[in-house]
């Protein structure tokens, strides 16, 4: 498997699978017995990704229709990860958030992104 081909997963905010692509956000669309069939995110994006039913790359089509969102991705594995604990800990969920966000290595960009959301 080269470099090209490595997928992660991580859960949405409505608890349903996603897939992680050379910087790139997919939604599951359609799973049938052998293949699975992974969508941008992005509504008025075509690219797309095909695994097999065990979650190994298939083949994909990087057709995408705007730039990369490694931010975007960043900011989703920390909210991840501070939800986890939430729902473990008895912290506070201020608390949480302000170790988990000292303890990633978010980049300068995702920081920003991270300390408006927190504002909000």
């Amino acid at each position: 498997m080269t470099d090209s081909t490595l997928i992660s997963f991580t859960i949405s905010n409505r608890g349903k699978p996603l897939l992680i692509y050379a910087e790139y956000i997919f939604r599951l669309k359609k799973s049938t017995m052998k293949v699975k069939y992974w969508n941008c995110h992005s509504n008025d994006c075509v690219a797309n990704v095909n695994t097999d039913k065990n979650d190994h790359f298939i083949r994909s089509n990087d057709q995408h229709h705007h730039t990369p969102e490694p931010e975007q991705i960043e900011l989703r594995n920390l909210k991840r990860k501070v939800k986890e604990r939430v729902q473990t800990e008895t912290s506070s969920i201020p608390k949480i958030y302000e170790e988990e966000l000292a303890r990633s290595n978010l980049s300068s960009t995702a920081l920003t992104l991270a300390s408006t959301a927190a504002e909000e």
